[in-house]
């Protein structure tokens, strides 16, 4: 005594949605029965009909790689996304080389902001008197301890960082010869 059972679907159905279906048939018949052993159902042995081209992989090859590490909702959307990759690396390109442009101009405006008011009162040293001079003197001071407190920069521009405050140093020393007379 035999007995055979098969899944028939129509061919509408699509692929991913056959797939999902013969995964999950280990889970509800693998237990075996009165007439099949354990892991026997579901199989494609003894099929005389076409076999679909989803189960017939999957009874092949069994999960692929991708259904190994996600769960097959991501493995499936990520199968599907796979066609687009190539042209999203050809428009991530471009993109990748404006970034690095963009980050560079981030951090040194972080240190050339400072230079306007650095310049502004450079040139307001040539017209000063001796007192004018010390409150010039006072406000570089200042300004050079909250360019230390609010300029933050990778060590890769830690150079042009040194070079506003030796900078703003060499305005405090312009101001202070300038209020000598030397």
């Amino acid at each position: 005594m035999g007995s055979t059972a098969s899944l028939v679907t129509h061919e509408d159905v699509p692929d991913e949605l056959v797939r999902f279906f013969v995964k999950q048939l280990p889970k509800v018949h693998g237990s075996g029965g009165l007439f099949d052993k354990i892991g026997e159902f579901p199989s494609i042995a003894n099929m005389d009909m076409q076999i679909h081209d989803e189960a017939y992989m999957y009874f092949t090859y069994g999960d692929t790689w991708l259904e190994t590490i996600f769960p097959y909702w991501v493995a499936s959307n990520i199968d599907r996304l796979k066609i687009l990759l190539i042209p999203l690396l050809t428009l991530l390109i471009p993109l990748f080389k404006g970034v690095i442009p963009l980050y560079v101009w981030t951090i040194r405006s972080k240190i050339y902001k400072w230079y306007d008011k650095v310049n502004e009162i450079d040139e307001s040293i040539n017209n000063s008197s001796t007192d004018e001079i010390n409150t010039i003197i006072q406000e570089l001071e200042t300004l050079k301890i909250e360019i230390q407190n609010q300029t933050k920069v990778p060590l890769v521009y830690m150079g042009e960082y040194y070079n506003l405050l030796v900078h703003v140093d060499l305005v405090i020393t312009k101001a202070k010869n300038h209020s000598t007379g030397t």
